[in-house]
């Protein structure tokens, strides 16, 4: 009861969330976070591949920094890596890995599967999104009060969630994050010049809805698609 109470109450602050990006049930505070990105950000290095292509990483940052100009939360820090290797069968749409605090690693696979620079910098800026909403640590915050802070925590589609043993409760809030992050970055690529029509087009051509959607932590492809056409109409009316 206490874990459903607390779902029902977390559910609430989700449809709220659009009005007020980043609050919300949170206990982490913006150091600790910044301090527990930094700690995941090593061991991600450690762990991955980093791309031996300073053009490449050149390139990441140079549009990550225009992107970041359009941030939904003002002044929100960012840094970019680039590395090889990445989960497609967990990842097929190769979402960059945001960690807290701004960290976002984005994978060669993103890059190659692009078809052009708006389908790239779509993605990225949903995984920008996912860091400036906290997303990862709010989801960390409900683990916690509900008592699940001994399970693992991972990063899947960019935003920390707890691993396999996660409750099915909080799956909702990983959708949730998923079509606020998606939502963000439509206005974030439309308001740097880019076509936001491009991140459903990538969407729709990339994720695979392979398990049932119960236990999936994105929203159905064809829901998702639907809601960020409906949001590009919204950044740019005149697009059909």
């Amino acid at each position: 009861m206490r874990l459903l109470a607390i779902v029902a109450v977390a559910a609430v602050s989700l449809t709220a969330q659009t009005r007020s990006v980043g609050k919300g049930l949170h206990v982490f505070s913006l150091e600790k976070e910044a301090a527990l990105g930094e700690v995941m950000a090593r061991d991600l290095r450690r762990n991955a591949t980093p791309l031996n292509s300073a053009a490449t990483w050149g390139y990441i940052d140079s549009l990550g920094s225009k992107l970041a100009e359009h941030s939904p939360v003002e002044g929100h820090p960012y840094q970019f890596d680039v590395i090889v290797n990445v989960d497609t069968v967990a990842n097929p749409t190769h979402e960059p890995a945001a960690l807290p605090g701004g960290h976002i690693f984005v994978s060669a696979g993103l890059i190659a599967a692009a078809e052009n620079e708006a389908e790239l910098a779509g993605m990225i800026a949903h995984a920008m999104a996912h860091t400036a909403a906290r997303h990862g640590t709010r989801t960390a915050t409900r683990a916690q009060i509900a008592g699940l802070s001994t399970i693992p925590l991972i990063f899947m589609g960019g935003a920390m969630i707890p691993g396999r043993l996660k409750p099915i409760g909080f799956l909702q809030f990983s959708r949730g994050f998923e079509l606020e992050a998606d939502r963000l970055a439509v206005e974030m690529i439309a308001k740097a010049g880019y076509d936001p029509k491009a991140l459903p087009a990538y969407i729709g051509r990339m994720q695979k809805d392979t398990e049932p959607k119960v236990f999936s932590p994105w929203p159905d492809r064809e829901y998702r698609v639907t809601a960020l056409e409906e949001a590009a109409r919204k950044v740019a009316p005149h697009l059909r």
